[in-house]
């Protein structure tokens, strides 16, 4: 409903008659505009996308992992997997669009009825120069402060377990955080490793930025 008008406009903005005009001194130029990126969270990104979640069947935006059912959960172990591209993705959603108007689609997230994964068409397929499977920019919040650094503080605290001096090592840690005197960007001191399960994504961006 609100891509419409948005995705409407944008076509129009590309068109060298719908352009904007632009005066610099002596010169008038008519400019044209294009949106090849998007920013959004994974959430966002699997709606916008017509593609089921991360925690659903094909669930990665970028390539072919099926995901693996562990208990309750779809979990993506580390493998190699073929790429998704605009084309293939394009075709993806064009079928599953053929099996929607059939009514032999059921939009759940651990459904076998999609195809790769994607539930129909993306409005974006509409916007010139936008590429489906490739104009997304990382999710910065969630991949990065609240997945990947987590998991190489989880590493560490593996690999720490075979030392003896297990809880002395981490005190010794959370001592030095303390003393560290970050820039003025970071808003609040580094919080101590032992209260990580109350970490947020601001406190992973200062260890991760900052202080590691």
């Amino acid at each position: 409903m609100f891509f419409t008008p948005f995705i409407r406009e944008l076509r129009d903005l590309v068109k060298p008659e719908s352009g904007i005009w632009l005066k610099k001194g002596d010169q008038v130029k008519q400019v044209a505009f294009v949106a090849p990126m998007a920013t959004t969270d994974l959430i966002a990104k699997a709606k916008v996308q017509k593609h089921h979640q991360f925690n659903g069947r094909f669930g990665c935006g970028n390539c072919l992992h099926p995901g693996v059912v562990i208990g309750k959960q779809v979990k993506y172990p580390v493998g190699e997997y073929a790429k998704r591209t605009h084309e293939s993705m394009k075709a993806d959603m064009y079928k599953a669009h053929e099996l929607d108007l059939a009514g032999n689609l059921k939009k759940t997230k651990n459904s076998e009825d999609h195809v790769n994964g994607v539930l129909g068409l993306s409005p974006l397929l509409a916007l010139p120069e936008f590429r489906i499977s490739e104009s997304f920019t990382t999710d910065y919040l969630h991949a990065i402060l609240l997945g990947v650094t987590p998991k190489l503080l989880d590493l560490w605290e593996e690999r720490k377990k075979d030392c003896i001096e297990e809880e002395m090592s981490l005190s010794i840690v959370d001592v030095r955080l303390k003393k560290l005197r970050p820039p003025s960007t970071v808003q609040e001191p580094p919080r101590p490793l032992k209260k990580r399960g109350e970490f947020k994504g601001k406190d992973y961006r200062s260890l991760l930025l900052f202080i590691c």
